[in-house]
Order: structure tokens, then sequence, then C-alpha cells
């Protein structure tokens, strides 16, 4: 699907999306209307059709009343879309209303129930209940570049599973800000283009007998209150990223030793091995160096996988199989590395936590 004009994402836009998906991923810049137009179709979906909506995050605390009312708190169409009759959305108990302020009682009247607010983390509370007025769940943030829930994509599954009861027609609507490329649902959902995805472009996937659109959303024109590295990110719509020491010349870099790490579906070529840096003339040092991987594993390569191998060259962490690999793999864990970009650093150091 082609770049469209609007850099705003629209709600038009997004429900032509759903007509060929049954999970809608947005991915995109901050604040460029994502959520914004994905309230919008839950609500109007309520208020049309009368289909409640779960809000779900990914913790029970971002999903308490006060968070869920103030990130229900900028729609300006609810009155047009009630003839005047709600004016805001409000929160009780989880519960999610279609409300209005009462002048003369001085208080907030909740007129309709239009969904109610989830936490992920607390999913197993909700396996034997039921929810038969909720057609769409609404996900917000699902890219971190912090802590994922253990067995996370399974959970959501079965939260899904536990909302839609098989039920036909019901929607998820999935946000997530460009925060790391590294997230268990690209791996799990088989999302193999999104590392390479236009902004303004969509892109459909079958996962059994479910389609997924990721809507790689626009770029918004610059803000120049921001600079430097996070302006790439907040300003041009690109995958966030930290600076990181790069090898400013890869002819001066002799490598000794060679590993493939392939983790959560990234891979990336280390090389350990000694560098002559010319700030200090003819003085020889030993480093790492990485880069992604596009090729294959060749045989008899040694490897740090997230899957169980027969092999013996095959391990699950940094554990050495001899006294001097176990060496050179701490000078890795204490940072003596460079890489050759900062996006390679940023995804690299977010494995490195799991297989330290």
């Amino acid at each position: 699907m082609n770049k469209r004009k609007e850099q705003y994402v629209q709600a038009d836009f997004v429900r032509k999306i759903s007509e060929k998906a049954d999970i809608i991923i947005l991915l995109g810049q901050r604040s460029n209307g994502k959520s914004f137009a994905c309230r919008q179709i839950v609500l109007e979906d309520y208020e049309k059709e009368g289909s409640q909506f779960a809000y779900l995050r990914r913790w029970d605390l971002d999903a308490k009343d006060n968070n869920t009312t103030q990130y229900f708190n900028d729609v300006p169409y609810l009155s047009n879309l009630t003839d005047g009759k709600s004016t805001l959305v409000d929160v009780y108990h989880h519960d999610i209303y279609f409300s209005h302020f009462d002048p003369d009682k001085l208080k907030t009247i909740h007129d309709r129930k239009c969904g109610r607010a989830f936490g992920l983390s607390i999913a197993e509370r909700y396996k034997s209940q039921s929810f038969p007025q909720i057609k769409n769940i609404l996900f917000e943030e699902i890219i971190t570049n912090r802590q994922y829930l253990p067995n996370e994509v399974q959970e959501f599954d079965n939260f899904r599973s536990t909302i839609f009861r098989n039920r036909p027609g019901c929607k998820v609507y999935m946000i997530g800000n460009k925060l790391s490329r590294i997230n268990p649902y690209v791996r799990e959902y088989g999302l193999t283009h999104v590392s390479q995805q236009k902004n303004g472009t969509v892109e459909y996937y079958k996962k059994g007998d479910t389609t997924v659109a990721v809507y790689m959303t626009e770029v918004l024109q610059s803000n120049k209150t921001f600079f430097g590295n996070n302006a790439k990110a907040i300003n041009g719509g690109e995958w966030e990223t930290k600076e990181y020491q790069h090898l400013d010349n890869y002819d001066e870099f002799e490598p000794l030793y060679t590993m493939v790490v392939n983790y959560k579906g990234n891979m990336f070529l280390c090389q350990f091995g000694k560098y002559i840096d010319n700030m200090i003339t003819n003085s020889k040092g030993y480093i790492w160096y990485i880069q992604p991987k596009t090729s294959g594993i060749q045989p008899n390569t040694r490897v740090i996988c997230d899957r169980v191998s027969s092999s013996p060259l095959y391990t699950t962490t940094l554990r050495g199989l001899t006294a001097n690999e176990q060496f050179i793999f701490n000078l890795l864990k204490a940072g003596e590395v460079v890489f050759s970009d900062n996006l390679t650093g940023t995804e690299f150091n977010q494995i490195l936590d799991y297989i330290r």
C-alpha cells in the first residue's frame, strides 16, 4: 500500500486496513496521531454498534483509573458523536464510561459503559470471566526498551482468546513507538520486514487463520525544539538509538576470533581481534567489533543462540567453552566493544542483557 499525503494518522485509513486484517499494529514516531485515531475507532464503534472495547496495558499499574482517564482525555469528537449527551470519558473501577459533567451537582455523571481497562500482567485473573460485549482490543505501548512480561506474546494471545471467545469480526489495535526493533511480537508473529519497512506503508502477514497488518505510520514535520541523536527518532521517525563507539577503519582491524549471536530473531557477527589506534602511534590493542549478520550461519561456527541445540558449539549464554574464550567473553561483558553503527549497538546491548 502506497504512502499517503496526510501526516497525522487518520481513523478512516486505519479502518480500511482493518477490513483485511484481524490485528492492526501501528508503529511510528511519537505524537503522530496513532493513539488518537484508534481511540476514535473504538469509541465510534461503541456509539454506532454498541460494541465495547478492552483498553489493555502491559502492567496493571498503567491500567489504573487515573491513568486510563488521562489517556482518554483527548476526545473532542465525542460531543458530536453523541449529539451532546456525553462530552468526556471517565473511568471507575476499571470500567470506562461515556460521561458528562453536571454543573448543578458539581460531579461527573456516568452515562453508559463503553469499555474496560485491563493489565496484561494480571491476565490470569480474567480467564474465568466472560466479556461478550467487547469487540475491540486497544493495546497501547506494545514496544518497550525495558522489560517485557515472561512469555508475553503467549499471554497476550490467551488474553485475546479470553475476550473474544472465537466471535467473528473482532479487531485488535496495537500501538507502539519506534523504541526498539527487538521485541517479542516481531519474532513470534513472523513480522520479518518490520526493520526495513518504509514510513507510510502497510504490510500484511498471515499467522495461522489470523491476518496481521503492520502500518508504519507517516513522519510529521520536524520539531526544531529537539536536536542531537534523539531528534532522529522524535523528528524523523527512526528507531531510537544511543551513541556508541565505532570502528573508524576496518582495514586496521585484524580478527582473531569469530562468533555469531542469534537471539530473538536478530543476528550479529561478533569478532574479537587486534586493532591499531592511530590516535596513539603504533599502539596496538584488542577489541570486540560487532556488526549485523545478514547471511546464513556457516558450519563449525561458534554460536550464542536462544534455542537449545545438540551442537557443542551452541550455548544459550556467554559461557566460554575454554578459559581463553571465557576471558574474551568477559571483555565483551565489560564493554570492550565497538559497533558498525548506533542501531547495531543499541540492539546488541538489549540482547546482551539476556545472554550475560
